[in-house]
């Protein structure tokens, strides 16, 4: 049966689709396993839900690291096969690929090491904690600079923000941020979302 599915579903998923991608998620559709981290990209984006690869639903309140999400962008994924349905759920956290650090950001950082020169290459950097924050207030913005709530800073060269808006003092945003070393402050911001204009 869960042959007959991948099947149907490999047959509407896009040609162009890489085979690494498609084998990936055969094996999850075949495995006996409770999750799996997968890899992707955002084919589909509603407010509320989306899909990954045209395969694996995705709900708006698991999605972290970037609340911005757009059809296109990379993302990572926890994943598990729905019993009912058989079809692949992203269960767990879909962060995105795009995270860019900040000098003082707390990362965890995967490392690959060169057999041949001992050299270390870098395959992926991710923020070690991360938090939705909601409906907090923009208390200060000095320049290029800010803070939310008296205790979040963040810096307008490094936020993701929706196309036109630009932070004011007294706004109230949802903002997802980073554990970051900033001065007096422990949490850096990543993106912000305007809820109410101040």
């Amino acid at each position: 049966m869960l042959r007959f599915i991948s099947r149907a579903l490999a047959f509407w998923r896009k040609v162009d689709s890489s085979e690494a991608e498609r084998e990936q998620h055969q094996r999850l559709l075949e495995g006996h396993t409770e999750s799996k981290t997968v890899q992707g990209v955002v084919t589909k984006f509603c407010s509320n839900y989306g899909l990954i690869d045209e395969l694996i639903y995705f709900s708006s309140d698991v999605v972290t690291g970037n609340v911005l999400l757009k059809v296109g962008q990379k993302v990572t994924a926890v994943v598990e096969e729905n019993k009912t349905s058989h079809g692949l759920k992203a269960i767990k956290e879909v962060t995105t690929n795009d995270f860019e650090p900040y000098q003082g950001d707390r990362v965890e950082v995967v490392f690959s090491i060169q057999p041949d020169t001992q050299s270390r290459k870098a395959l992926s950097v991710k923020p070690l904690r991360h938090k939705h924050v909601h409906k907090v207030c923009i208390t200060s913005l000095q320049g290029r600079n800010g803070v939310l709530d008296d205790t979040i800073f963040f810096t307008l060269e490094s936020l993701k923000l929706p196309d036109g808006y630009v932070p004011r003092v007294s706004d109230m945003v949802d903002a997802v941020v980073v554990e970051s070393v900033q001065s007096c402050y422990v949490w850096r911001a990543i993106s912000m979302t305007l809820v109410k204009k101040g």
